[in-house]
């Protein structure tokens, strides 16, 4: 069997590559997922109200798909996380 001599810099340079790709599959996910009004509501704790009023203010736009309300995932993670303020 053959060994392979690699630097602890060359090994971390790998790793950060192997992990950013996996980010950037997994915001590409979440970037075309949508998610229902009632588990929207459910995951950021507030009334279904809440998020009709957000739409009105322009914070959380929905989207209409066959007379349904849906929310996009990113946008979801977005206010989760703490990046949109209200």
């Amino acid at each position: 069997m053959d060994h392979i001599n690699i630097s602890p810099q060359d090994l971390s340079v790998i790793v950060a590559a192997a992990v950013a790709a996996e980010l950037d599959k997994r915001d590409a996910k979440h970037s075309n997922t949508l998610v229902s009004r009632k588990i929207t509501a459910q995951r950021l704790g507030v009334d279904v109200s809440t998020l009709w009023r957000w739409a009105k203010t322009g914070y959380l736009q929905p989207l209409r798909i066959g007379g349904k309300v849906w929310y996009r995932e990113e946008a979801i993670i977005e206010i989760e996380n703490g990046k949109r303020i209200v």
